[in-house]
């Protein structure tokens, strides 16, 4: 039986292909709930942080297949949405998204898809930051496609206007500018 601390310990400044690889070997002799959540958060964890999206989504649907309570699925399944997000697939977030909302109570619906909405808006914002404007385009294009304010609506189409400038979509944007 494998305990959080041997395995944090077996782990601690491994790099993070070996300690998929460690972590991929113990989970096979976890034989606990609570230890193979962990190791799955923990792989799911390392494989974000090397851009391994389809290898974190993996590991975050199974764990939340063995989760017990539905706060721990919801915020599993909100991960899940986050990860589709960052990978570029926006109906597998929906997807993940619904799987949450289906199984939360009518208050926390709304607050739910209130954070799936700006999950959208912090990657959109982040590759317009970092010089990414192709994957800011079909993020905010698809932030567009919710529904939202027309505050937001308004300000998302400057944004967008702006991205098709930088990656030479003269036509779009002069066709964006036009709709404001």
């Amino acid at each position: 039986m494998v305990t959080k601390s041997e395995i944090e310990e077996a782990i601690r400044g491994k790099d993070d292909f070996v300690k998929i690889d460690h972590l991929k070997r113990m989970l096979k002799n976890a034989d606990n709930i609570e230890v193979k959540k962990f190791i799955l958060l923990n792989l799911a964890g390392t494989a974000e942080q090397k851009g391994l999206f389809s290898e974190a989504i993996k590991n975050i649907v199974s764990a939340s297949e063995i989760v017990i309570t539905f706060r721990e699925k919801i915020e599993l399944f909100m991960k899940e949405s986050e990860l589709w997000i960052k990978s570029g697939d926006f109906n597998m977030a929906d997807k993940a998204l619904q799987k949450a909302l289906a199984i939360s109570g009518m208050q926390e619906r709304s607050i739910l898809q209130s954070r799936y909405w700006e999950m959208y808006r912090a990657y959109a914002k982040a590759y317009e930051d970092t010089g990414k404007a192709r994957k800011a385009v079909a993020v905010y294009e698809r932030i567009l496609s919710m529904k939202q304010g027309e505050k937001d609506s308004l300000e998302i189409k400057r944004k967008l206007a702006d991205l098709y400038e930088k990656v030479g979509r003269i036509y779009d944007a002069s066709a964006m500018r036009r709709a404001l």
